[in-house]
């Protein structure tokens, strides 16, 4: 997505107000959310780099930007504090003092020039200039702006690693996983309210709320199944009554689903499993499976519309209850 979309514009003032009004953990979320929809964005890593507080992202973030565009002055200088240097300066406007034949002196009252060498005894001839004085500047402001920047730019790439994402190793990255430190990249990466973490530890975290065991799952395709079942040779004859059959259905199917994921989870004394809501799904759809091929056959194209409205509602009902 192009960084000058207004979605992303807007996006990028929401995160500078957020940013200016204090809130740094939901400036934060935003200025990754640009990054999620537009990684290539220079404004959201500079946001990220300067609400964050873990030094490595930071660096991260300020090393992004200067692959992005190598002379941003705001990242050099950065990662040049970081490292405990100086930091460039940009360049400065020099003082402009005009010419002495720039001078204008203004007419007098009655249009002749002042003559103040006759009427104090001045002569401007015998005026001797001072020597003018040698400003000693420090040596990084005798470079220019570009000077510096590359400098600094170049201090950065020696002493940076090359990291290349963990699960696509073709792409670089400057990015780590806060919990077991690998290297991912923009599409691996995953945001938590405690920053960028891996697919692998998110994955690892949600397995602590998942207890079921391997009984459980079967003694939920036991109950499903049949379920499944009685319910889709129910709708099959709902089929039958015609245009009310579809008004039944659309108010019945999510109840359907619904009782369904809620017998499971009392069973199960409400253990959750990662797939036990795709087992209640797919039973749904098994069980409604064999009347929707039969009115495929003898193109029953009422009976399809009603059980495909059914198999939508109901299974998707049955994902949901049991997530």
């Amino acid at each position: 997505m192009s960084t000058n979309t207004p979605r992303i514009r807007s996006l990028l003032r929401q995160a500078n107000r957020t940013e200016s009004a204090g809130k740094r953990a939901a400036a934060e979320e935003l200025y990754r959310k640009v990054l999620s929809e537009s990684p290539e964005t220079i404004d959201a890593w500079l946001g990220v780099a300067r609400v964050i507080k873990n030094p490595d992202e930071i660096k991260g973030a300020y090393r992004q930007v200067l692959l992005l565009e190598p002379q941003n002055i705001e990242a050099s200088a950065g990662l040049a504090v970081m490292r405990g240097e100086k930091p460039p300066k940009e360049p400065e406007l020099e003082e402009y003092v005009p010419a002495a034949e720039e001078i204008e002196i203004g007419p007098q009252a009655d249009g002749d020039s002042p003559d103040t060498s006759q009427a104090d005894g001045f002569d401007p001839a015998t005026i001797e200039l001072a020597p003018q004085t040698e400003i000693d500047l420090e040596p990084d402001t005798q470079k220019n702006g570009k000077e510096l920047v590359s400098e600094h730019i170049h201090q950065a790439e020696a002493s940076s690693e090359v990291l290349y994402c963990a699960n696509h190793p073709s792409r670089e990255t400057h990015l780590r996983c806060n919990r077991c430190g690998k290297p991912i990249c923009t599409s691996c990466a995953q945001s938590t309210p405690v920053g960028y973490r891996c697919p692998e530890c998110i994955r690892e975290h949600e397995d602590i709320f998942y207890t079921a065991t391997a009984i459980d799952y079967i003694v939920a395709a036991v109950i499903a199944v049949p379920f499944g079942l009685i319910a889709g040779n129910l709708v099959w004859f709902i089929t039958s009554i015609s245009f009310f059959g579809l008004i039944i259905i659309v108010f019945l199917a999510p109840t359907i689903g619904t009782l369904l994921g809620r017998i499971i989870m009392k069973v199960l004394g409400r253990r959750r499993g990662r797939w036990l809501p795709h087992l209640a799904a797919s039973a749904i759809i098994i069980g409604a499976g064999l009347p929707l091929i039969t009115s495929l056959l003898s193109v029953q194209l009422f009976g399809v519309i009603i059980l495909g409205i059914y198999i939508v509602a109901a299974s998707g009902a049955a994902y949901y209850q049991m997530r």
